[in-house]
């Protein structure tokens, strides 16, 4: 939006901002295409989309090693 709000004033500036906003929606993309989501306060692999890594068993309330 900002990058749109200075295209006719500062047209570097405005592609500039254009490519950092490309960048970071490609970053958020990539993380939620990987199962990666917003971090929770109560542990680094708890996220929004659920356990990530190893801890994603921890929120089942069961062990890894317990799988059928």
């Amino acid at each position: 939006m900002i990058a749109l709000a200075t295209s006719t004033s500062s047209p570097t500036l405005s592609k500039w901002l254009t490519l950092v906003a490309f960048a970071c929606a490609l970053h958020v993309g990539v993380d939620r295409m990987l199962g990666y989501g917003l971090k929770l306060p109560d542990a680094f692999a708890h996220t929004h989309m659920g356990w990530i890594w190893k801890d994603r068993d921890k929120g089942r309330g069961r062990s890894a090693s317990c799988e059928s």
